[in-house]
Order: structure tokens, then C-alpha cells, then sequence
């Protein structure tokens, strides 16, 4: 049953904004998508609420169609896993949004909401590039996000979709800003550089919140691609972004902090056991991020950060056995499969028993 509220601004929603032959179709496709759950007839619906607009003469660009249209990719990625289809929507979606921008630059910028709306697009490109395991193409989508709100105008991610659209060359990569990673928090992002250097200050639309999430999401591409070195780069650029987000306070603050502290950790991991041999001082800097992790964990509390002080656990114990501490190692290692079993954390249970069979093997080696 449809809650009484959510039924009349879903009725005023589709009565007032959009055309009247498009209405039925979309309140039939959005029952369907969000109260009974039956995706199938949702595809259905909003293909007709869709056609339905394009009647009516309203353009591909316009707020109904493109606004029916970020609907219509949302189901696909939520109630689908149809995550191929939601790419190529959200990216539709994001050409035709640039394609009806104003052409003065001011009058653009005070189009928040479709600027938002184009930052959205391709975050939720990239997202949908990675559960299609397309690592390339959501690293495309991410830095697209992120030079888009600090200011840069490159072509878009994905083929053209219609005509007369602009054409779409390779995307350019993304250089971050270098940041000392023996730093924590050395300087604000938007506004003060490491030295002191004045930045450019973000656009006013563009929120902490909104540039942190596309860089810890990039950053996070960066990782799985073992490029160690730029994913390290982002995510001290992310803690720094966060410490300005004067949305975010207390317990929250402190679990998003541990959580970024852990990545820097792993980071640190990865670049120091990528080169022959082991570099000791990169693991001993991935130490004090986990310890520092582990410590922004606790101060955010079980109720709000319990996996979180799993992952420092097991970075803990990673650093403990690169170091030769193979005790402390195992303790680390057990620590964290017992708070994770605890917490029904399974992925927090593999890893500590992985990381124990890792001492137990390292044992091995040094006794034979």
C-alpha cells in the first residue's frame, strides 16, 4: 500500500511538471519501481512516459524527460543489476544535460541544479562502470566528475548519443594536486595550499561533501588498477576535503575519517610491496595511518564504526608481518577475526584468517 503522503506528492509530482499524456504512464511506471516492485512493467511504463513527452514536442533535454530518464537508470541499477543499461542512461542523460547548457559562461553556472545534475550523471556512470568490473571506463567517469566541479570543461565520458552533440576525444587524465603523505591534513583543499599557496576557490554549487565523494570513489579506481602512487595522492587530497565539510560532525566525522585513513593505510601497503626490496619506511608510514584509523574508529564508537575498526585491525597486522613482528602480526590478525565474527562481519572474518595462515607461512619460510 502506498503511504497516504508519499501518494499525493507523487500524484502533485506528475500532475503539475509534465504533459498530460505522459502522467498516467509515469505513475504507473514510479508504483511500480518503488512501492510493488515489479521492474519489468516499471521498463515498460517509463518507455511510455518517455514517448509520451516527445509527443507532447518537449526536447530530449528538457527537465521531464531527462528527470524520467535518471529514474529509469536508477532502476536498472538497484533493481536490475542491469548495470549496462544504467551506464549508457546515466551518460544519455549527462550529453543532453551539456548539450542544453546556456552558452554564456555566467548563466551556466547559475544553472546549479543541471550542473549538480551533470556531477550526478557521471558519479552514477562510474559507479555502474565498476560493478561492470569496467575499471577504465569508471576512471573516465569519476575524473569527468571531479575537473568538471573544480572548473574544467572536457568532453564528456562515452560515445556521442545523439546528433549534433559534441564529439568525444580521450579523456585526459587526472593529475592531483601532490600532497606530503607524511601530512595529515596539511592544508584545506579549496582554499589553502600545503605551503600556503592560495587555490581557487570551488564553485558555489559544488559542495565538500559532493568533490569528496567523487575523489575517495576515484581514488578507490586508482587502487584497484594498482596504481598505488595516484590512489594515495586522492585520498590525502579526500581527508583533506573532508576536514573542511562542515556538514559532517561528530561520530559521523570520525568513522568517515577513519575510513579514508584506512585507504590511505592500504595505499601505503601497496606502493611499499610493489618495489624490491620491501620499502621499511613507507610500512612504517602505513602504520601510523592505521593506528590512526583505528584510533578515529573508536573515538566514532562500535554502534557507528565497528567495521571500520576491523579493517585498521587487519591493516595493523599487515604492517606488523611486512616488518617481521610476526607475534604482534598474529595477535593483530586475531583480533580482527574475532571483533568481525563478533559483528557477523565475513568479510572482516576472511581476512583475519587469511592474514593468520599469512603469519603461519611466514613462520614456515624462516624456519626452513
Amino acid at each position: 500500500m502506498v503511504p497516504v503522503a508519499g501518494y499525493f506528492a507523487w500524484q502533485w509530482y506528475t500532475f503539475n511538471t509534465f504533459p498530460k499524456e505522459a502522467r498516467r504512464p509515469l505513475r504507473r511506471a514510479m508504483m511500480m519501481h518503488y512501492y510493488i516492485h515489479d521492474p519489468t512493467g516499471a521498463v515498460e511504463e517509463y518507455t511510455l512516459a518517455i514517448a509520451a513527452c516527445r509527443r507532447a514536442g518537449l526536447p530530449d533535454d528538457s527537465p521531464e524527460i531527462t528527470g524520467i530518464m535518471l529514474r529509469f537508470a536508477e532502476l536498472h541499477a538497484t533493481h536490475r543489476n542491469a548495470f549496462k543499461e544504467a551506464r549508457e542512461l546515466y551518460l544519455l542523460v549527462l550529453h543532453l544535460l551539456l548539450h542544453g547548457m546556456a552558452p554564456d559562461k555566467d548563466e551556466a553556472l547559475r544553472d546549479t541544479n543541471r550542473m549538480q545534475k551533470i556531477v550526478g550523471c557521471a558519479k552514477a556512470a562510474g559507479d555502474a562502470s565498476a560493478s561492470l568490473g569496467d575499471l577504465d571506463a569508471a576512471r573516465q567517469a569519476f575524473e569527468y566528475a571531479v575537473r568538471f566541479m573544480i572548473g574544467f570543461r572536457d568532453p564528456p565520458p562515452g560515445p556521442p548519443v545523439t546528433d549534433g552533440m559534441p564529439d568525444v576525444g580521450d579523456q585526459p587524465s587526472f593529475i592531483p594536486d601532490q600532497v606530503d603523505p607524511d601530512q595529515a591534513g596539511a592544508g584545506i583543499a579549496t582554499t589553502i595550499g600545503p605551503g600556503g599557496e592560495k587555490r581557487a576557490k570551488l564553485p558555489d554549487w559544488v559542495t565538500p561533501t559532493d568533490l569528496g565523494a567523487a575523489l575517495e570513489a576515484l581514488a578507490g579506481i586508482y587502487a584497484r588498477q594498482g596504481r598505488s602512487e595516484l590512489s594515495l595522492s586522492v585520498y590525502l587530497r579526500t581527508l583533506e576535503i573532508l576536514q573542511t565539510d562542515k556538514s559532517i560532525t561528530g561520530e559521523a566525522m570520525a568513522c568517515r575519517t577513519a575510513i579514508i585513513q584506512n585507504n590511505i593505510a592500504d595505499a601505503n601497503i601497496a606502493l611499499a610491496t610493489r618495489r624490491t626490496p620491501i620499502d621499511r619506511p613507507i610500512v612504517v608510514r602505513a602504520r601510523k595511518w592505521a593506528e590512526q584509523a583505528l584510533a578515529s574508529a573508536r573515538k566514532a564508537g562500535m554502534e557507528t564504526c565497528a567495521e571500520c575498526t576491523v579493517v585498521a585491525e587487519c591493516n595493523l597486522g599487515s604492517v606488523a608481518l611486512l616488518l617481521g613482528d610476526t607475534k604482534k602480526a598474529m595477535d593483530q590478525f586475531r583480533a580482527c577475526r574475532d571483533l568481525a565474527a563478533e559483528l557477523k562481519f565475513g568479510d572482516g572474518v576472511r581476512a583475519g584468517r587469511a592474514g593468520m595462515q599469512d603469519v603461519i607461512n611466514a613462520k614456515t619460510q624462516i624456519i626452513s
